[in-house]
């Protein structure tokens, strides 16, 4: 990447890390970035996909049916987080 320049080594580092965070660790079973946000980071590559990832409302929602959805996501982000743990203690 540097062209064998090691002084430009700098230029990279935002991207290495990056690419560090999002990659799934085999120790912890998921990503950095997954145990800090709760989510798998969505890549440029990925917009496309990730679009129709969520079924979207064909309609204005009402506010109880928000508050059940950002419940059932809450619910979903408890039992990753719970896998996750378990994952680790077991690691230990």
């Amino acid at each position: 990447a540097t062209g064998g320049d090691l002084s430009k080594w700098y230029w990279f580092l935002k991207p290495v890390l990056w690419a560090d965070r999002v990659e799934t660790q085999t120790s912890l079973g998921c990503s950095p970035y997954f145990i800090a946000l709760g989510a798998e980071p969505i890549l440029p590559l990925d917009i496309v996909e990730s679009t129709w990832l969520v079924k979207l409302p064909d309609r204005v929602l009402t506010l109880e049916e928000l508050i059940g959805y950002r419940a059932q996501a809450l619910a979903k982000h408890r039992v990753h987080v719970e896998d996750m743990i378990k994952r680790v203690d077991e690691g230990k």
